[in-house]
């Protein structure tokens, strides 16, 4: 965990480098659940990437690019881990996010 209380990510991510567009630039941590408590979880589990300024307007606006992100760290999460884990509202996500279309 680091300084500000991430843990490392679960996704392959390089600061400086875009996780969406791939892009080299500046690029900051998006927390890829977040609102009701999931941004502390997203930080505690590593369910974060680094992402341009340009993404990160637009994964909040789009609903497809949100959720692309969110099975993507769903999927890799439960290669190491039950999916009862996940699905634990106090210490996971608390919804499967794969079943959505």
């Amino acid at each position: 965990m680091d300084r500000n209380k991430y843990n490392p990510p679960i996704l392959a991510t390089e600061q400086g480098t875009c996780f969406i567009c791939k892009t080299e630039t500046e690029t900051c941590r998006h927390e890829i659940f977040y609102g009701k408590g999931n941004r502390a979880t997203s930080k505690k589990l590593g369910f974060w990437v680094n992402i341009c300024p340009e993404c990160h307007r637009k994964i909040h606006s789009d609903r497809e690019m949100d959720l692309m992100l969110k099975k993507l760290a769903e999927m890799k999460y439960l290669e190491t881990h039950d999916m009862s884990e996940f699905m634990d509202t106090k210490t996971g996500i608390g919804k499967n996010y794969l079943d959505e279309y």
